[in-house]
C-alpha cells in the first residue's frame, strides 16, 4: 500500500490537533488540506475546549485545496475500498460481524501496531499480527497491519484515552485516502453505558473516539463512520459470542508479554465472566479454560 499514500497535508492535520490543543501551539501545515477537513478539525477544537480538559482552540494556519486549480476536483475514482479498523477486541468483532451480517460493503480490515502496544512489545506484536490474520481469515476479509510509532512522539504528552486516539486512528486512514473511500471506527464505548453518560449540560462526556467527533475526521473524499455506539458492551459480547473466530481469536488483553490473553488483568476477567454468563466460556480457546477466575473475579476492584 505504500503507493497509495496521499500525499496532501490531511493526515499530519489530524496527527498534529491534540498536540497544537494540548500545548495551546498554532498548528501550520504547508501541504493543502480539504476544506471540509479542515472544517472538521475547528468543530473538534470547539468541542474538545469545552470538555474542561485545559486543552485550547488552537490556531490553524493551513491552505485548503482549491476547487479552481486544473486537477480535478475529486481525484479519485469510485474504485476505492470500504475499510475497518479491527483490533481484535469485542468492539471491533461486533462491528465487523454486524456490516457481515447486514451485508454492508466492507472489503478489508486494519490492524495498528504501535497503539495498544508499544513497538519494542516485538513479541506480543508478532503474537497479535498473527491472531489479526487469522481472525480476517475466517471473517473471508483481507487484513492489512499498519506499523507506526506516532505515539513515541511529542504525542506522549496528549492524553490517548480522552482525546488522541480517535485522532491518531484517523489520522491512519486519511493516510491511506488514496486506497479508501471510507472506513468504519468500532466505538470503545458507548452511549448506553456509563462512558458516553451526559453531563450536566446534555453533552457526552469526553472521549477520544467519540460519536459526536469521528464523523468529523471525514474529507471531501473519505467519510468515517463511527459504528456501534448504540450498542453496550455486554449486548455486543452477546452477539458475537458464539461465533467460532471470537472463540479462537477474541483478544482483550494488553498486558501480557506474549500478545495472548493473560486471563488475569481486568479486561479479561471481564471478557471471561461475559463469556461464561452467555454459554461460550467452554468453547473460547481464546481464554486457558480455567474455572478458577471466579476467585480472581471477586478480587477484582472495581472503580467508577
Amino acid at each position: 500500500m505504500a503507493h497509495q499514500l496521499s500525499l496532501t497535508g490531511n493526515p499530519w492535520l489530524l496527527a498534529m490537533l491534540p498536540i497544537a490543543a494540548t500545548f495551546g501551539e498554532p498548528l501550520r501545515i504547508d501541504a493543502p488540506v480539504d476544506p471540509t477537513l479542515l472544517q472538521g478539525a475547528r468543530e473538534i477544537l470547539n468541542i474538545w475546549s469545552s470538555w474542561d480538559l485545559g486543552l485550547h482552540n488552537a490556531d490553524l494556519d493551513v491552505e485548503t485545496d482549491s476547487a479552481d486549480q486544473d486537477s480535478p476536483p475529486d481525484p479519485y475514482t469510485d474504485d476505492r475500498l470500504i475499510a475497518a479498523f479491527f483490533s481484535g477486541g469485542v468492539d471491533s468483532f461486533f462491528t465487523v460481524l454486524q456490516l457481515l451480517e447486514t451485508e454492508e460493503a466492507l472489503d478489508e480490515l486494519i490492524f495498528i501496531a504501535g497503539f495498544d502496544r508499544h513497538l519494542h512489545q516485538a513479541r506480543a506484536l508478532q503474537q497479535m499480527t498473527r491472531k489479526i490474520a487469522q481472525a480476517a481469515n475466517e471473517l473471508g476479509l483481507p487484513a492489512h497491519t499498519v506499523t507506526t510509532n506516532l505515539r513515541q512522539t511529542l504525542w506522549g504528552d496528549t492524553s490517548w484515552s480522552f482525546v488522541a486516539h480517535g485522532c491518531a486512528t484517523a489520522f491512519i486512514a486519511l493516510a491511506l485516502e488514496p486506497r479508501y473511500r471510507q472506513m468504519y471506527l468500532a466505538a470503545s464505548v458507548d452511549s448506553v453505558e456509563h462512558e458516553y453518560d451526559t453531563d450536566k449540560n446534555g453533552d457526552l462526556n469526553p472521549w477520544g473516539s467519540h460519536p459526536e467527533i469521528d464523523p468529523l475526521f471525514s474529507s471531501s473524499h473519505m467519510r468515517f463512520v463511527h459504528h456501534g455506539a448504540e450498542t453496550g458492551r455486554f449486548e455486543k459480547m452477546r452477539k458475537i459470542a458464539v461465533h467460532p473466530a471470537v472463540q479462537r481469536h477474541l483478544s482483550v488483553c494488553y498486558q501480557s508479554k506474549d500478545g495472548r490473553n493473560c486471563g488475569h488483568c481486568s479486561k479479561c476477567l471481564i471478557a471471561t465472566a461475559m463469556l461464561d454468563t452467555l454459554g461460550g466460556y467452554e468453547q473460547a480457546t481464546c481464554f486457558d479454560n480455567d474455572p478458577a477466575y471466579t476467585g480472581r473475579l471477586q478480587r477484582l476492584r472495581v472503580e467508577d
